[in-house]
Parts: C-alpha cells; structure tokens; sequence
C-alpha cells in the first residue's frame, strides 16, 4: 500500500490502483487466518492464556490496516462473521491493556 496507494508512490512513477487493490485482498485473507487461529487459541490470545510478542505485532499490523482505512471487517463485523467478531473483541482487550496505553502515549 505505501508504495502504491500513499505519498511515496509519486517517487518511484504513480499511485497503482490495482496493486492497492491486490495488496488489500492480501491483507484481508490473512488478518481472517489469523483470526481464526485467534479462535483456535484456546484464549484471549494469539498463543492462548498468555499475551506474547505475536500479540504485539499482530495488535500493530491492525492498527496499521486501520490507519490506511482497511479496518472495516474487524472495526464493524457482520454480527454472523465469528472470526471477525472474535477479532475485535481480541483488539479491544490488547488495547484496553495498561502497557499498550503507556506505550502508545510515548511520543
């Protein structure tokens, strides 16, 4: 996406819709896999019971994926959508986490 859909795409020749297009059906597959390892997890967690790196990173590669506006399926499931809904629900607990509102108002 930052290489073709943003303000950097004007230095390497255009913006390239349809890689933009590629890259979020890229996107959306993977965050709906990991959403439903989330659910096969056994817990609030990426790994299960226990908050780890993976949820770091994960937690990032979300609030990136809403940042450049592609959060919908998780910010705003479909009531029916299980992965999604679990999705959501897992963001809100890593963001409700005090670590994540100290390191988030680090500037």
């Amino acid at each position: 996406h930052r290489k073709h859909g943003s303000d950097v795409a004007q230095y390497i020749g255009s913006m390239n819709a349809d890689a933009v297009a590629v890259a979020k059906a890229h996107c959306e597959k993977i965050f709906h896999v990991m959403a439903k390892e989330l659910l096969s997890s056994g817990g609030d967690y990426m790994l299960g019971e226990h908050f780890s790196a993976v949820d770091i990173l994960f937690v990032h590669c979300l609030n990136w994926g809403e940042s450049i506006g592609w959060g919908d399926r998780w910010t705003s499931p479909a009531a029916d959508d299980e992965p999604m809904c679990a999705l959501a629900a897992y963001l809100g607990r890593c963001r409700a986490r005090p670590a994540y509102a100290r390191a988030k108002a680090r500037p």
